[in-house]
């Protein structure tokens, strides 16, 4: 089964290459993919590989992550 976070996570932090990361309320990535394939095939670097974080409806950059190292559930 899937696991749970711990009752005190209330966001993601979401790391990615070149020292990029993003903090996401957990509430937000109810719908969210963790890419890593298209077509049957490992996503590029150009894709956004070897992970990404792809949110429907969500437009933001900064939300839609690419290049995904770790992830990692947080409280306040």
């Amino acid at each position: 089964g899937l696991c749970q976070p711990e009752p005190e996570a209330s966001a993601a932090l979401v790391f990615a290459a070149e020292g990029f990361s993003a903090r996401q309320p957990l509430s937000a990535l109810g719908e969210a993919l963790i890419l890593f394939q298209q077509a049957g095939e490992p996503l590029s670097k150009d894709q956004g590989g070897p992970f990404r974080i792809l949110i429907p409806g969500v437009t933001d950059r900064c939300a839609n992550v690419k290049q995904v190292t770790r992830i990692e559930l947080v409280g306040e």
